[in-house]
């Protein structure tokens, strides 16, 4: 009989240990979840930064060009108007 309730405890206790590692199954399977999703959101976030600073360096480019030329047409008026007062 000492066998019979010893076989009982270990099989209680196999249970207990199933019941306790589907339940950090289920916790582990959930933080993957987390994981996976809060990578994807980064990956996200960071092509929207990379299309705003692409798109802003575009823009800079573009404003300094126009600068440029600003500065070019000025310093052309000014010279005109140098020679023509000469």
């Amino acid at each position: 009989m000492g066998n019979d309730q010893e076989l009982m405890q270990l099989e209680m206790e196999v249970d207990h240990l199933e019941e306790e590692r589907l339940r950090q199954a289920s916790k582990i399977a959930g933080l993957e979840r987390v994981v996976h999703s809060a990578s994807e959101e980064i990956m996200e976030k960071k092509e929207f930064t990379n299309n705003t600073i692409h798109a802003l360096s575009l823009e800079i480019r573009t404003t300094k060009e126009m600068l440029e030329e600003v500065i070019n047409r000025e310093s052309k008026v000014t010279s005109s108007f140098f020679i023509i007062k000469s």
